[in-house]
């Protein structure tokens, strides 16, 4: 699989919301690519340090809910 080799470690920008905490445009990482529709990430606040959300610092995303930061 493709992804597998390009998404690792690219920064993300979120297309749309996923809770409270990640709105639209949050930043973050692609860690892990779970199967061919969902990534593990991780999200920075603006001083780029990790965000923790009810306990978990690693979220479960779909590849519709983001884009790849150049």
């Amino acid at each position: 699989m493709k992804l597998k080799k390009k998404l690792p470690f690219k920064k993300l920008e979120l297309t749309e919301e996923l809770n409270s905490t990640f709105k639209k445009g949050q930043i973050g990482a692609v860690l892990e690519i779970i199967d061919s529709k969902t990534v593990f990430a991780e999200f920075y606040d603006q001083h780029n340090n990790l965000i923790e959300h009810n306990g978990k610092l690693v979220f479960k995303i779909g590849l519709h809910q983001f884009e790849i930061k150049k």
